[in-house]
């Protein structure tokens, strides 16, 4: 009987130090370990979906022509044409008539402008433009009046896909929206 007295007892007493072991507080993490090697590389991923094209290969040059209003013709500096922009690039020039509307009117600067038997003629020389003001019989015309904003677009040739597109380069909004420029 002794000896069933001593097991129950230290059995109790054992039961006792694991129970009371189980409500303490936790103690203070340990130092972190030494970090272990790298892996292998994992294997590349599927090709993502390709982006649209960008406008890298576009120039938009915008003046205000307001203080050249009464001249003819108009000359803008534009060091971005140079002779290899000339022998390569497609250059626009573009005006934009000075009432407000919504849109505004763009028109190409090389063919019938705004005012009624007028016709403009833009010229390239390296670093400048000239666009003139002159009437359809080719007298000159009285200095161009009705534009506020000149707008020089330079495309570089590999991005022009002659015959491969439908643009209409005189339609001022639709080259702006085809080579992602703001109006």
């Amino acid at each position: 009987m002794k000896k069933i007295k001593n097991i129950l007892t230290i059995g109790i007493m054992a039961f006792a130090l694991v129970f009371a072991s189980c409500d303490g507080d936790a103690g203070p993490a340990g130092p972190v370990g030494a970090a272990g090697q790298d892996g292998a590389a994992g294997a590349d991923g599927a090709q993502g979906i390709p982006g649209d094209d960008g406008n890298a290969n576009v120039q938009s040059i915008t003046f205000d022509i307001r203080s050249l209003t009464n001249t003819n013709p108009i000359v803008l500096a534009v060091p971005q044409i140079t002779q290899q922009v000339l022998d390569e690039d497609l250059v626009l020039v573009y005006l934009r008539q000075n009432f407000f509307s919504d849109p505004a009117i763009w028109i190409l600067a090389n063919g019938l402008g705004i005012i009624p038997d007028h016709v403009l003629n833009t010229e390239y020389t390296v670093g400048q433009v000239r666009i003139v003001n002159h009437f359809v019989d080719g007298s000159r015309g009285p200095p161009i009046v009705d534009y506020d904003v000149a707008k020089v677009i330079i495309i570089k040739a590999s991005v022009i896909l002659v015959g491969k597109d439908n643009l209409d380069y005189s339609d001022y909004y639709k080259v702006m929206e085809h080579y992602q420029l703001n109006y």
